[in-house]
């Protein structure tokens, strides 16, 4: 949990007045909240602890409360580079939903691997819907592999379904 927070408050090259970071406690069982605590005192940190509901749910949550144009969502084991924001920021254009690679670690194995590898460029939503059902390029590409425009999610009524499971996809 510590190291999701600390990667959001670290970015490099946004004013911290540019983004914010709720930080959404699901009801855990272990001292998840008293570790979030810790960052009480960051101006843009909000923190809500609320009884376990699921992921689907608490990522619900997170759109509803969010107030700025794009989400990301992060989970307790989830980290961003300290330029994500940035590079987000200058790539944006207002798309609905931005896809970027998403690496993960094994520390057992001590090993590295690329989730998905991306070809840059602008796809439609039917092109978008093809290849993530299909066996496409981006038929594996998580919920924190994405940045989406809070107001599409809203306005199209989309939202994380609740009580399933690899809800991430």
């Amino acid at each position: 949990v510590c190291k999701a927070i600390e990667s959001c408050i670290s970015q490099k090259g946004v004013d911290p007045s540019e983004y914010e970071i709720l930080a959404i406690n699901d009801g855990s069982k272990d001292n998840t909240l008293e570790y979030i605590q810790r960052y009480k005192e960051i101006p843009n940190l909000r923190i809500i602890d609320k009884p376990n509901g699921g992921l689907s749910q608490t990522r619900n949550l997170g759109v509803v409360e969010a107030k700025g144009e794009y989400v990301l969502f992060l989970d307790g084991d989830d980290w961003l580079d300290e330029c994500a924001l940035i590079l987000l920021k200058e790539h944006v254009h207002g798309f609905d939903i931005i896809a970027f690679p998403m690496v993960l670690y094994y520390c057992k194995e001590e090993s590295r691997v690329i989730l998905q590898e991306l070809k840059e460029g602008v796809y439609t939503r039917d092109e978008m819907l093809r290849c993530t059902l299909g066996k496409g390029e981006f038929s594996i590409i998580p919920a924190p592999a994405k940045a989406y425009r809070r107001s599409f999610l809203l306005d199209n009524n989309i939202w994380f379904l609740e009580g399933i499971l690899h809800e991430d996809n």
